[in-house]
Formats: structure tokens, C-alpha cells, sequence
């Protein structure tokens, strides 16, 4: 056979190796868009499914559903939140992670879980500088070992920087973002817990002890001796009487010394061989907080991981509403027994309790007819009689007589004691002017027509009219 006999065998054999790629690779696009969407749903509906279903996925499908639903529940922007973007709930609830790790072991160590969900669980649940996350137990311990050197890094990187601007003879400008990233990490510093374990791990104390020998051995004034911490930072480790300045103007460097001195004060009495400082006020309440630390910082010793940190805090949070119970049980028991019990109100004088048990058995009271008991009992009968005695003695201003005598005596004795009312006063002079009988006020409210002495001395102008026609008739 000829080439030119070859030649379209060779053409069709390339159209039919082509489609077949076409083919394949529309194959392949529809099985990846197919279990692209079987993805979609899954996440869509993902707490929906029972736990144990997920015991046929493979760890690396769980994490990339994982991964899929937390940039589904991410915000669009936004700062703050759990993680720094504005997430204000988990992706996922730790009862479901939870169920779902416990049944599937092959999914229970994910490290994407573990970052993505179980870390917003603890910052959703127990938030930072809360009665249930104490300072020690904010990260778990690798990440906490990891967070100290970061921070000890940032004031190395910044010595480094000084040290070729001081070989350069160039002054080392700092901008207020500067500032606040060395005042930042000083500040962390100051506030992480510590203890002998997170010391050697860590290596921060040998960090700071080579950065502040440097730094103090410089001709010029150093940048971390120029750079104050802030007045609103309050200090544990405030500087001694041998600093000369205020409190709230201590710069990072003393700053730096004291905490590295505090360090090793607590080294020194865990029995580590090192030396320790004078022991000031300062030094010794910074080593109270440590002591105070040292329980939670074993707990987070254990705490390798978020899912870990989250379990012990819970576990914390659990024993802790149990002894606060406990506590209000027994306080509750002890005031039964030790609070003093009142038997009987007693008056403070025996005319009042004559008072009070005078007509206590009275049946009924008020409009309603009804009975003592209906009108709260026999207490608050005595208390209203008790009320109205008072109301009548204040309306009459006199003392009350044990035995009642002669109104009229009595008012007559008391006339010169009482004072006259404006109105009273107002009708004496009317009856003057009009040369009528006086009124004299008595005692009780009450009043007397009393003839005026003039008054008296015209005789017969005082009689009646008929008497005036008899005399008449007379004449």
C-alpha cells in the first residue's frame, strides 16, 4: 500500500482520538461539577445528617467539607468577632463536632477541625478575661509556648534593628504603628502566666535577659528606654522606689526588667538554681499571681489542642457551679440555725399594749361587715385601732383623760391654754365693732359667747322687744 492509500486512515484514526479526549474531558467536567454539588449540599444540610453517616467519608473529604462550610458561614468583612473577621457564631456547634469525632475515630484528630471549629467554640462559649477562662487557660499549650516566643521575637527584630542603625551612625525613626507594636508585645508579655515549665520551653526568659543586657549596654539612649507605656495600663510589677518616676509613665525597658526579675524570683522558689532579686512589694504580689496561675497551667499543660482546652474548661466551668451550690446550700443551713428567731413583738410601754389588746376581739370591721380574719387578722385590727387613737389625739391637741369628765369643765379649765385660730380671731374683732358678745375659743375645737363688760353696764338695752312693750304698757 502506498502512503496516499495510508494517508486517510491516518486522518480518521487522529478525528477518532480526538473526540475521544473531548469525550473524556466532558466526562471529567461533569463528575467534578456532580460531586461539587453533592458538596454543596451536604454542607448545606450538614447538621441535618446523623453523626455516624460521616464514618464512610476519608479525613481529607471531612476537612474539605470543613473548610467549605466555614468560608459559607464566613462574613463578608468585618473585624472583631471569634477569629478577627467579624464571625460572631461557630461554623459548627461543638455538640455536633463533638458527636461526630466520638463515633468516627478516624475524623477525631483533624487539625483543620480543630483550627476552624473546635478554636471558635472555646472563644464562643468562655470569653477572654471571664470568671470561666482564667488567664492561664487562654491558649493550649503549644500555642501558648508559641505565642510567648512570637512576642519576645518582635522586641528581638527590633534591637536587630537598632544595632544597624547604630553601625550605620543613622537615628532610628520609629512610627506610631512602631510604638505600638513593641508597647503591644511588652504588654503581652506582662499578662501571660508563668511557671517553671512554660520557662524552659518557651526559652523567653533567656530571650529578654540577652535583649535587656544589650540594651542597657548602649551609649546612646535606647528605643526601649525612650518608648513609655501607656498611663491606662495598669502594672503588676510596677517599678521600685529607685526609678524616680511615675507609675504610669515606666518605660519598656524597666518594664522588661522587672517581669524578667519577677521570672526569676518564682524560678528561685520552685527550687530552680538561679539567682533571685531583693524580693520588693512588687515582685511579691506578681509571685502571689503566679501561684495563683500554677493550678490552670497544669490543666493547659495537657491541653494540646483546642478540642482539649475546650473539654477542661468545660470540666472547670462544671466543678465550679457545683461548689457554688454547694457553698449557697450551707449558707442557707447555717442561717436556719444561727440566724436569731423572732417569737413575739413586744410595745415599748404597757398604755400602748392596753391600748392595742382594748376591743382586739371586735367581730366586725369597715363596710363590708366582715370578720377579723377577712381583714388580715387579728394584728392588723389592733394596728388600725391603734392608728385612729393617735389620729384623734393629734386632732384634739390635749393629752387624753384616763377617765372622761365634764366637757364643758374641761374646756373652761383649758380656755387659757389653747390659741386662738385666725378665724377665731377674725369673728372677735367682727363681734367688737359690732359691740355683740365675745367668742372665746376653748379647748376640744370649742367656742363661747361670752357678753362684754360694757356690754353689761347699759342694762336694759340687752332685754328682748316683748319686755320693751311691757314697760310701755307700764307707762
Amino acid at each position: 500500500m502506498s502512503s496516499e492509500d495510508l494517508k486517510p486512515a491516518a486522518d480518521d484514526a487522529v478525528a477518532v482520538s480526538s473526540k475521544k479526549q473531548r469525550f473524556v474531558q466532558a466526562d471529567t467536567r461533569n463528575k467534578a461539577s456532580l460531586f461539587a454539588r453533592c458538596q454543596a449540599v451536604v454542607v448545606a444540610n450538614l447538621e441535618r445528617y446523623p453523626p455516624e453517616i460521616f464514618g464512610m467519608l476519608s479525613p481529607d473529604d471531612w476537612e474539605d467539607i470543613l473548610r467549605i462550610k466555614h468560608g459559607k458561614t464566613a462574613p463578608q468583612k468585618g473585624t472583631g468577632g471569634l477569629d478577627g473577621t467579624g464571625r460572631r457564631t461557630p461554623a459548627l456547634s461543638e455538640r455536633f463536632i463533638g458527636e461526630v469525632e466520638r463515633m468516627n475515630d478516624h475524623l477525631a484528630e483533624s487539625d483543620i477541625a480543630d483550627e476552624l471549629v473546635w478554636k471558635d467554640c472555646v472563644e464562643y462559649q468562655f470569653s477572654r478575661r471571664g470568671l470561666t477562662r482564667p488567664r492561664a487557660m487562654l491558649f493550649p499549650w503549644p500555642v501558648l509556648v508559641q505565642h510567648l516566643a512570637e512576642q519576645a521575637n518582635i522586641l528581638v527584630q527590633w534591637k536587630k534593628k537598632e544595632d544597624v542603625a547604630e553601625r550605620n551612625e543613622e537615628p532610628l525613626s520609629l512610627t506610631p504603628e512602631d510604638t505600638k507594636a513593641i508597647v503591644d508585645a511588652t504588654q503581652k508579655l506582662k499578662e501571660s502566666a508563668m511557671n517553671v515549665s512554660l520557662l524552659k520551653e518557651s526559652g523567653v526568659g533567656k530571650v529578654l535577659k540577652k535583649l535587656i543586657k544589650a540594651e542597657t549596654s548602649r551609649a546612646d539612649a535606647s528605643i526601649f528606654d525612650q518608648i513609655k507605656m501607656p498611663s491606662t495600663v495598669v502594672s503588676s510589677l510596677v517599678a521600685s522606689k529607685d526609678t524616680g518616676k511615675p507609675k504610669n509613665q515606666m518605660s519598656v525597658l524597666r518594664t522588661l526588667e522587672n517581669l524578667l526579675q519577677a521570672w526569676m524570683d518564682f524560678a528561685a522558689s520552685r527550687g530552680v538554681d538561679m539567682n533571685a532579686g531583693k524580693g520588693n512589694k512588687e515582685s511579691a504580689k506578681a509571685m502571689e499571681l503566679f501561684k495563683q496561675d500554677a493550678e490552670d497551667l497544669e490543666c493547659t499543660e495537657q491541653c494540646k489542642t483546642w478540642r482539649h482546652l475546650f473539654a477542661s474548661l468545660k470540666g472547670r466551668a462544671d466543678q465550679r457551679r457545683l461548689n457554688l451550690g454547694q457553698k449557697m446550700r450551707e449558707n442557707r443551713k447555717n442561717q436556719n440555725s444561727v440566724r436569731p428567731q423572732i417569737v413575739k413583738v413586744r410595745p415599748a410601754n404597757s398604755r400602748r399594749e392596753r391600748i392595742l389588746h382594748k376591743g382586739a376581739s371586735t367581730p366586725n370591721w369597715g363596710r363590708g361587715g366582715g370578720t377579723v380574719g377577712s381583714h388580715g387578722g387579728a394584728k392588723i385590727l389592733e394596728l388600725r385601732k391603734e392608728a385612729s387613737v393617735q389620729a384623734e389625739r393629734q386632732k384634739a391637741g390635749v393629752v387624753a383623760y384616763k377617765k372622761k369628765g365634764s366637757g364643758f369643765g374641761a374646756a373652761v379649765a383649758l380656755a387659757s391654754t389653747n390659741k386662738l385660730t385666725a378665724k377665731q380671731k377674725m369673728i372677735q374683732m367682727e363681734s367688737r365693732k359690732r359691740k355683740i358678745a365675745a367668742i372665746v375659743g376653748l379647748g376640744s375645737g370649742k367656742q363661747m359667747a361670752v357678753p362684754q363688760k360694757a356690754m353689761r353696764m347699759q342694762g336694759g338695752n340687752f332685754s328682748s322687744k316683748k319686755a320693751k312693750r311691757s314697760q310701755q304698757g307700764r307707762k
